[in-house]
């Protein structure tokens, strides 16, 4: 089979009945199939089980087509709940939310939170992610990635840090 008939049944296999004609979707499938495909997620969207749901299926979809989704997400919601939860109180300026010591660490915790949710969610339904968190000199950064991608990850991050002292 053809690598374009294989794709043709990717998508007819994959794509839901009601999206985009399937002959409009493999144009897009083949022009992206070598890069990263960044999908930022607003927090509300992970507080809404229906919503979640049709998130981690579309994130599903994208990888069985054999397309590379990352996801950027926010947690704006959990975290004023959590920090409600607490008694604390934040402001903001211009739209940002000022953090200190204290509440930088539940937003981490809580953004944490969300990630494993995430990875435990895909991998769930087959998706075979990894969650990866780093931490630096500058907090945590943390990572969703599939097995190759984590290889290729941790490879580089430790080649670029290998002269750096303590690591």
């Amino acid at each position: 089979m053809s690598t374009a008939e294989n794709l043709d049944n990717k998508i007819k296999e994959f794509w839901p009945k009601n999206g985009p004609p399937t002959q409009e979707i493999e144009k897009y499938v083949k022009k992206y199939s070598k890069e990263k495909i960044v999908i930022k997620c607003g927090g509300r969207v992970l507080l809404d089980p229906d919503l979640f749901n049709n998130f981690i299926n579309d994130i599903i979809i994208l990888k069985k087509l054999g397309l590379t989704p990352i996801v950027v997400h926010g947690g704006g919601p959990r975290i004023k709940k959590k920090l409600d939860e607490l008694n604390i109180e934040t402001k903001f300026i211009m739209g940002l939310r000022v953090t200190d010591e204290k509440v930088i660490k539940i937003v981490e915790d809580v953004m944490i939170e969300f990630n494993k949710e995430i990875v435990d969610s895909l991998n769930t339904v087959g998706a075979d992610v990894s969650f990866v968190e780093i931490q630096t000199d500058k907090g945590h950064d943390a990572f969703l990635l599939d097995e190759k991608e984590f290889n290729e990850t941790v490879k580089g991050f430790l080649k670029a840090n290998a002269s750096k002292e303590g690591f």
